[in-house]
């Protein structure tokens, strides 16, 4: 079966996230839902701010430390090196849940309970080894692909086809998100629509 070519009756889609974003988080929740009430073949890949924010004359990420955010996205890539891509997925989750839900801190302290939680340990120094960097930009471009460039996290893939988005502020409830995914796989699957956007009237700030 070629890439992204749905089973019959099933919809492929790709949430490119990066597991500190609130907004990623949301989104990938929502996602998560919806797969209960459509039927989703959902696939969670890395989408990077340590890349997209990436300024040589000012390289901020590089100088944070534990709290840098390529930390968390090359264990992601280490993760779906190692055990397989599926497994990336639960990372997700489990980082998410913690760093988002729980409201954790430090970064490195989730970091740490989220592999606990995964049994996997071993694959903390992955968090500071650079060997990865090459995967997490892999992917990060593979995200931007056909949407663009000024965009950032999340972008949604459904059917092959990306949009950055959708950017929501809570999680809806299974029939409001389910609309809203229906809705997004409509407007997307027409090449002329580019965006619509409005003043976020609430917060999900880390």
């Amino acid at each position: 079966m070629p890439l992204n070519t749905p089973a019959e009756g099933r919809v492929v889609v790709t949430a490119y996230v990066d597991p500190v974003c609130p907004y990623a988080w949301v989104t990938s929740q929502w996602l998560r839902d919806v797969a209960r009430a459509r039927p989703l073949d959902l696939d969670f890949r890395t989408m990077s701010l340590a890349v997209l924010n990436q300024d040589p004359a000012d390289p901020l990420e590089l100088t944070r430390g534990y709290e840098s955010a390529w930390r968390p996205v090359r264990v992601a890539e280490a993760i779906a090196a190692t055990r397989g891509p599926e497994h990336r997925h639960r990372y997700f989750y489990e980082f998410g849940h913690r760093y988002h839900d729980l409201r954790e801190r430090p970064r490195d302290t989730v970091l740490r309970d989220t592999l606990a939680a995964l049994d996997a340990m071993t694959l903390y120094g992955a968090a500071d080894d650079q060997v990865w960097d090459e995967a997490v930009t892999a992917s990060h471009h593979a995200a931007l692909d056909g949407v663009g460039e000024d965009v950032g996290t999340p972008i949604v893939r459904i059917n092959g086809t990306g949009i950055f988005g959708p950017v929501l502020t809570t999680v809806p409830d299974t029939a409001r998100g389910a609309a809203i995914f229906d809705a997004v796989a409509t407007l997307i699957a027409h090449p002329e629509f580019t965006e619509l956007k409005r003043t976020r009237t609430t917060s999900s700030d880390e």
